[in-house]
């Protein structure tokens, strides 16, 4: 079985004008979880429906 490559980055979600900050779990280059920051100070770990249901998901992998 091949050895799976996972890195959390921090970052700033731009799917409205808020920018909150979240942790973007990527598995060999790609992303596969978005999730609040709670370090930022603000949206404190918060997330909306468009993150909190993966409907980020539709906009960035949509070919």
């Amino acid at each position: 079985m091949a050895e799976v490559a996972r890195e959390v980055k921090r970052a700033s979600c731009f799917l409205c004008h808020l920018n909150c900050g979240v942790l973007c779990t990527k598995e060999n280059g790609r992303v596969v979880k978005i999730e609040g920051d709670p370090d930022n100070p603000h949206n404190e770990g918060y997330v909306c429906s468009r993150l909190e249901h993966d409907r980020w998901k539709d906009f960035e992998y949509n070919p």
